[in-house]
């Protein structure tokens, strides 16, 4: 009962987390699943999504997180209509979704994957942000810009400590891991607090009308205006336009400037997350040179090391020989011939 309670704090922290939520990892077997509960009856919830409404059930079996529920163990009737949820299961041939864990978390968790904050170091290519120093990781995908209206591409070398940025990042959160959260930046934006006043919105897109979009900010949702001269760029789509936005609804940078009338959109730029990312969790079985074997709540699965992993312990920098049988470790990267191959592996500290 402990082991299935601690892996559904684990899991439960790569949803709810503490202040983001890992939306773009894909588990290594079944799904995860997000949206707004629009009805629910028994043990059945219609959940709205991005990709339609979808039918939820949470039977006996199913661990659920209902911060709101009056009683212990909740039950799906506990869920309000308009909560969000994220649920980790899988879906049967006509569509059905069968949550093994599902937690409802506050709107404000929808958020979108950026980070603003100031260097404070540089150490290789990490970046250390804020006060706190909070580390955002970069890679041989990760671009580099100065200046929002006009943009400048350049290396990571061209950037300094003090320098304010603004990422946008893949959130990793670790709660449970001692509640830390790591980040892995798809681009990370040199910026002026005036450029962030004057000619920035950026957030999740909540809703698209005839011309208008509802961003949702950290400060609240702002409508945005777009003309016919607003340009899009959505990756992997050619001449895109606001219906492209409205079937995809992506996180959003867009540039331009408050008027009369509200903010006018001149440039959109869509930031899907990357689909090719996966992440698994348990407890690590077998050590053999760069390979591990975790015992996981879905089998063995295996998880490759290379020079290019990261290892941390909690929040603090770590080698590969500090990782021992029966630590529970939480590994990030892509997947390869059926098994991971680590980014980043976290090691829960004792």
């Amino acid at each position: 009962m402990r082991r299935k309670s601690l892996m559904v704090v684990l899991l439960l922290g790569l949803l709810a987390g503490l202040s983001q939520v890992a939306w773009a990892f894909q588990p290594d077997n079944g799904e995860f699943l997000r949206g707004r509960v629009i009805a629910v009856q028994g043990e059945a919830l219609q959940v709205e999504t991005l990709e339609g409404r979808v039918e939820v059930l949470a039977g006996p079996e199913a661990s659920l997180l209902v911060p709101t529920a009056n009683k212990h163990p909740p039950s799906p009737e506990d869920i309000r209509i308009g909560a969000y949820i994220v649920a980790e299961g899988k879906r049967d041939e006509g569509g059905t979704f069968s949550a093994e864990t599902l937690a409802v978390v506050p709107n404000k968790r929808f958020r979108s994957h950026f980070l603003l904050g100031r260097i404070t170091a540089i150490e290789g290519t990490t970046l250390r942000i804020g006060d706190n120093g909070r580390p955002l990781f970069t890679d041989e995908h990760t671009r580099f810009y100065i200046g929002l209206s006009y943009p400048k591409e350049v290396d990571i070398e061209a950037l300094s400590v003090g320098d304010l940025v603004l990422a946008v990042h893949i959130p990793l959160t670790t709660a449970g891991l001692g509640g830390h959260c790591h980040h892995l930046a798809k681009a990370v934006i040199v910026v002026s607090k005036p450029e962030l006043r004057h000619h920035l919105v950026y957030g999740w897109v909540s809703a698209v009308g005839d011309e208008t979009m509802t961003i949702a900010t950290r400060r609240g949702e702002r409508e945005v205006i777009t003309t016919p001269d607003t340009r899009f760029r959505i990756p992997g789509v050619r001449k895109p336009t606001l219906d492209d936005i409205e079937k995809v609804r992506f996180d959003a940078l867009i540039v331009g400037e408050w008027t009369p009338d509200g903010f006018v959109a001149r440039r959109v730029i869509a930031v899907p997350m990357p689909q090719n990312l996966a992440v698994t969790h348990g407890q690590v079985k077998v050590i053999e040179g760069e390979r591990l074997v975790l015992e996981t709540p879905f089998g063995e699965r295996t998880v490759i090391t290379d020079e290019r992993t990261h290892f941390r312990v909690g929040d603090e920098e770590s080698f590969p020989m500090n990782v021992r049988i029966g630590d529970e470790v939480v590994a990030l990267g892509s997947l390869k011939d059926a098994a991971l191959l680590a980014k980043l592996v976290v090691v829960a500290p004792e």
